[in-house]
């Protein structure tokens, strides 16, 4: 398991005030209305807890449908989808703090990482490195 937040308490407050500064941008930003068509709800069973759900591009890959999970501090990525992007071990940069994982227990990630990640479809598509 890959884990893209910090390892020591300094790193997480500038992580913090990282995602503070690009709210900051991203509130200034004009936006669209967001809408869905029949096509989107192509293999979806209503009704549904409206979790949102996205295809992002992460490292030049589509990736299948995800969960947007809100009030998380990580985002975490498998070893297997990693290197199925073509990204090497090699690639990952040491962690030392554990994760709390789903089940509660303590949970050692292999690594951080950071990646570009691609949103939307020209003309309104951003990609960031995250």
């Amino acid at each position: 398991m890959l884990s893209l937040g910090a390892d020591s308490g300094s790193a997480r407050r500038a992580y913090a005030k990282r995602d503070i500064d690009t709210l900051t941008v991203w509130a200034r930003l004009e936006f669209s209305d967001l809408s869905f068509s029949r096509k989107d709800f192509e293999g979806i069973e209503c009704p549904h807890e409206d979790l949102l759900v996205i295809t992002p591009v992460i490292a030049n890959f589509k990736v299948g449908r995800m969960p947007v999970e809100t009030g998380k501090s990580v985002d975490i990525l498998f070893l297997d989808a990693y290197l199925k992007l073509g990204i090497s071990r090699a690639q990952i940069r040491p962690v030392a703090i554990p994760l709390l994982g789903f089940t509660g227990d303590a949970v050692s990630p292999l690594g951080v990482s950071n990646l570009m990640v691609t949103m939307g479809k020209n003309p309104q598509q951003a990609t960031k490195m995250v």
